[in-house]
């Protein structure tokens, strides 16, 4: 399974990458929501973790985005934030992690979000 990471801190990016790929994702990455945009359509992630806190794009902004396309609307979006959430955030969202989160925190709501095990297709032989 592909998990597209969007974040713009370098060191939180790279944490959830690496934790991602320990429990068995494809993981993609980008630093805002304009650098995600065109690699988010060719690669179909089957999840979308999103800070809302970006440059030039932030995750309001991005996760409307993703909503109003038909194809990427299916894809199942965790925002990420330091911050409180907006109600109209959280039901566009499907799950929200509140940072700083835990490794089982993030592998819980990989697996609430994507309706399968939170291994990222490892135990499925994917």
């Amino acid at each position: 399974m592909i998990a597209f990471v969007i974040e713009d801190e370098r060191d939180q990016r790279n944490l959830v990458r690496e934790e991602l790929e320990e429990a068995g994702w494809t993981v993609e990455v980008a630093e805002d929501g304009i650098a995600a945009l065109g690699r988010i359509r060719r690669v179909q992630p089957d999840v979308i973790l999103l800070d809302l806190k970006m440059p030039r794009l932030d995750g309001i902004q991005m996760l409307q985005m993703l909503r109003s396309n038909v194809v990427e609307r299916a894809i199942p979006v965790i925002i990420t934030t330091g911050s409180e959430v907006a109600s109209c955030v959280r039901l566009l969202a499907n799950c929200v992690l509140m940072k700083p989160f835990s490794s089982d925190e993030l592998t819980q709501a990989l697996a609430s979000c994507t309706g399968g095990p939170s291994d990222g297709g490892a135990s499925r032989g994917g």
